[in-house]
C-alpha cells in the first residue's frame, strides 16, 4: 500500500523485511525457513495470503486505549546486549510515561512498567482491530539498538524522518520503528490435513491478550518459539515522521491527534455469532442455531467443525481434541447477516408543495436540441422525443414560439413519459425551429418546456 504497509507475509524475504534471522547474517532463505520450522510436516505456505482480515490500526494520544506490545530487535550488528533480530529487546520495561522499571521481577499491576515483562515491554500508542471478527488484536513494534541517533535504544514508539544517511547512504528507515499486527491463529483450525503442534491450544496465537504469548514465545528464543509467533503476522507497517514534525513526550501522549488507517480485504461475508461462548461443560438451550468457534466437537451423533452451525437438539457437547473453552455461541440466520428495518413513521403525504416543485424539475425534455436521426429517438424516417418523469393524466401542448398550437399530448398509460412523433395537427413533421412545450400535472402544477430541433 503506497510503500507504507503490506501483508506481513509479502515482507519476509527483504533483507529490511519484519521477520528475523536465524543466524547472524544469514538471510537466505530466511522466509522459507520460518514457516517450516513450527512443525516438520508444514511447507513454506504456512502464512497464508487467504488468512488476511480487513483491519483498521488506531494511534491516538488516549493512553487508556493503548496497547501493551512487546519491543522487537531489528538491528543486525552492534546491538544492545548483542541481541539478535526479531528477538524481545532486552531494554528495560516501561510504563505509559516512558519510566523504565528498576526492578528485575514481573508485577501483574498494568500501571508500573514491569507488567508482564521486567524487560523488552513498552506500550504503543493505539490498537488495531480485526474488523471482520471485532477482535482487539496483539501488536508489537520494532527498533534498532544499533541507531542510537534514530531513537532505536528508547523502547519507545518514536520514528524519525530519516530515511538514508553518510557517505554511502547508509539505510536507516527512522530507527526501523515497525508496526506489526498479529492475527488470533484460530482461523487455521481445520485449514490443513496434517496435525500441527503450532495449533494446539497452548502454541496457538491469541486475540489481545497485552502480548503475554508473544512474550513468553519471545523469551524462550527457540526457533520453534519465534515460528509461532511470526507465523501469525498479519501486517506490518514502516512508518516514518514527517519532516519537521515532532512527537510528543510519552508522558503527553507522543502524538497530538488521533490517526485511523484502514486496511481492507476482499473477504467473502463469514459466519459471526452474537452470545457469549460456552465451553465442553456448559449447558446449551435446546432448540436453538449454535455456530463452532472452535472444534472438532460433538453434539449428538455428529461432529462438527469450526464455522459448522447446528440446532442444538440435547444440551451437551464434547470436545474431541484438547480445546475445551469457548467453543460455541448462540448464533440466528445461521450465524449470516440479518437485517431490520420498520417502516413506521413512513407514509405519502397528499399535496405537498415542495415535493410537487421538485416533480416538477424532474420533468424533462429528450434529445434536446433535436438532430435528425438522433440514436435513441426512433427509427430512421419516424423521429420522436420524450418528455419523461411525468405522472398519469399530465397533458403536453407544444407550441411554436408565435404562439400556435401544434398538437396537444395526454399521459393515459401507465408509463412515465410521452412520446411526441414531432407532428403537428396535420400530421406533417414540424420544420426546424424553436418550440414551446406547456407541461400541467393531474394536480394543477404547470412548467414550460424549450425544445430545439436544428436543421437536418
Amino acid at each position: 500500500m503506497e510503500g507504507t504497509w503490506a501483508p506481513f507475509r509479502l515482507a519476509a524475504d527483504h533483507i529490511y523485511g519484519a521477520i528475523p534471522t536465524f543466524f547472524y547474517n544469514k538471510r537466505i532463505n530466511q522466509r522459507s525457513q520460518f514457516f517450516t520450522t513450527a512443525d516438520a510436516n508444514v511447507n513454506r505456505n504456512l502464512n497464508q495470503l487467504l488468512f488476511l482480515h480487513s483491519t483498521q490500526i488506531v494511534i491516538t494520544p488516549d493512553k487508556s486505549k493503548w496497547s501493551r506490545v512487546p519491543v522487537i530487535e531489528m538491528g543486525d550488528t552492534l546491538t544492545q546486549d548483542d541481541v539478535q533480530r526479531g528477538r524481545l529487546r532486552s531494554g528495560k520495561s516501561l510504563d505509559k510515561n516512558g519510566n523504565a522499571t528498576p526492578a528485575d521481577s514481573i508485577s501483574e499491576n498494568p500501571e508500573n512498567a514491569n507488567y508482564i515483562s521486567e524487560y523488552g515491554m513498552s506500550w504503543f500508542p493505539g490498537y488495531a482491530i480485526d474488523l471482520e471478527t471485532g477482535e482487539r488484536l496483539n501488536m508489537a513494534f520494532g527498533e534498532s539498538s544499533y541507531l542510537v541517533t534514530e531513537n532505536g535504544r528508547d523502547m519507545i514508539w518514536n520514528p524519525t524522518s530519516t530515511l538514508k544517511e553518510g557517505l554511502f547512504g547508509d539505510i536507516r528507515f527512522g530507527g526501523l520503528h515497525y508496526i506489526m499486527v498479529f492475527r488470533n491463529n484460530v482461523v487455521e483450525e481445520n485449514y490443513y490435513s496434517i496435525t500441527k503442534t503450532f495449533n494446539n491450544p497452548e502454541n496457538r496465537f491469541p486475540a489481545y491478550d497485552e502480548g503475554r504469548y508473544m512474550v513468553e514465545q519471545l523469551k524462550q528464543n527457540t526457533i520453534a518459539s519465534l515460528a509461532y509467533v511470526y507465523r501469525a503476522g498479519m501486517w506490518v507497517g514502516l512508518p516514518l515522521l514527517a519532516d519537521s514534525f515532532e512527537l510528543k513526550p510519552m508522558a503527553d501522549g507522543l502524538v497530538p491527534s488521533e490517526v485511523k488507517i484502514r486496511i481492507n480485504v476482499s473477504n467473502a461475508i463469514d459466519r459471526f455469532s452474537f452470545g457469549e461462548s460456552l465451553n465442553s461443560d456448559e449447558n446449551l438451550e435446546v432448540g436453538e442455531e449454535y455456530l463452532v468457534l472452535v472444534g472438532p466437537i460433538k453434539h449428538d451423533t455428529t461432529n462438527y467443525v469450526r464455522g459448522n452451525v447446528f440446532k442444538s437438539i440435547t444440551n451437551t457437547i464434547e470436545a474431541l481434541e484438547s480445546d475445551s473453552e469457548n467453543l460455541v455461541a448462540k448464533v440466528v440466520n445461521k450465524g449470516l447477516p440479518l437485517y431490520q428495518f420498520s417502516l413506521n413513521k413512513l407514509a405519502p403525504i397528499a399535496n405537498n408543495k415542495l415535493a410537487s416543485y421538485n416533480a416538477l424539475d424532474q420533468i424533462k425534455v429528450v434529445p434536446n436540441p433535436y438532430y435528425a436521426y438522433n440514436l435513441g429517438s426512433g427509427v430512421e424516417g419516424y423521429p420522436e422525443v420524450k418528455i419523461t418523469n411525468i405522472p398519469i393524466g399530465t397533458v403536453v401542448s407544444i407550441y411554436t414560439v408565435n404562439g400556435e398550437l401544434l398538437k396537444t399530448l395526454k399521459a393515459d398509460a401507465d408509463v412515465p413519459h410521452l412520446i411526441w412523433n414531432t407532428t403537428n395537427l396535420q400530421n406533417n413533421y414540424v420544420a426546424p425551429g424553436i418550440y414551446l412545450m406547456h407541461v400541467q400535472l393531474p394536480n394543477g402544477r404547470e412548467k414550460i418546456l424549450k425544445w430545439v430541433k436544428a436543421s437536418e
